[in-house]
């Protein structure tokens, strides 16, 4: 069984719509948002023309590494002058 199918289907949904480029899960510890979008990504990996990359950030204890831990997921690296988290600007 699928966990969560309401939240679920409205992510999948989210995610579907062209204009949304990323979902983040929010929540209290313990309440099941790696395990829900892992199970999405897995649904919906092959979906995307271009590729879908999920960061796991439970180890993230800072948030402003956050962009830094996306930057190294998705394979943008440094160089020169320029730091990985203005590739999101």
């Amino acid at each position: 069984m699928i966990p969560r199918q309401s939240e679920r289907r409205q992510i999948v949904e989210l995610l579907d719509d062209s204009a949304v480029r990323m979902v983040t899960l929010v929540g209290a510890p313990g309440a099941g948002k790696t395990r829900l979008a892992k199970v999405v990504f897995e649904e919906l990996r092959g979906s995307f023309s271009e590729g879908a990359v999920f960061v796991d950030l439970t180890t993230v204890q800072d948030p402003t590494l956050v962009p830094a831990a996306v930057a190294t997921a998705i394979g943008v690296r440094e160089g020169g002058d320029r730091y990985p988290p203005t590739a999101f600007r």
